[in-house]
């Protein structure tokens, strides 16, 4: 399993445009705990692309602890938490400010706080709109 998150996350090229599609349809919500969110870039490639990753992280954890046993799964966990660890890496590493402020050189400190929304009621909301 390990080997086949490797592939289809590391080895394998998705197209942007669709590794935007399933970001957009993940639920994922982004709030900003300092800083101002109108100085980003939310739309960066390199942004979609490690947020995309650590989706498919999530999916294969998901399917592991459906499919593994207990043992398996601690094991499981440890080798994976390592692709964890990557991806939470990369993610802090992303330049996602506008291009005139990089151009500029204008450092913008935003703290941001990115999670799945579960929400029955916004679910629902969704749906009348």
């Amino acid at each position: 399993m390990v080997a086949r998150f490797h592939q289809v996350v590391f080895s394998q090229k998705t197209h942007p445009k669709i590794m935007e599609q399933e970001v957009r349809m993940s639920k994922l919500k982004v709030r900003p705990h300092a800083g101002d969110v109108f100085h980003l870039n939310m739309g960066n490639k390199q942004f979609i692309d490690v947020l995309w990753k650590v989706l498919k992280w999530e999916h294969f954890m998901e399917q592991g602890e459906k499919i593994l046993s207990k043992n398996e799964f601690v094991v499981y966990q440890r080798l994976m938490g390592k692709y964890r660890e990557t991806l939470q890496d990369q993610i802090n590493r992303v330049d996602i400010r506008l291009p005139h402020l990089k151009s500029k050189g204008v450092d913008v400190p935003v703290a941001l706080e990115i999670f799945r929304d579960f929400n029955r009621k916004n679910l629902q909301r969704r749906k009348l709109h």
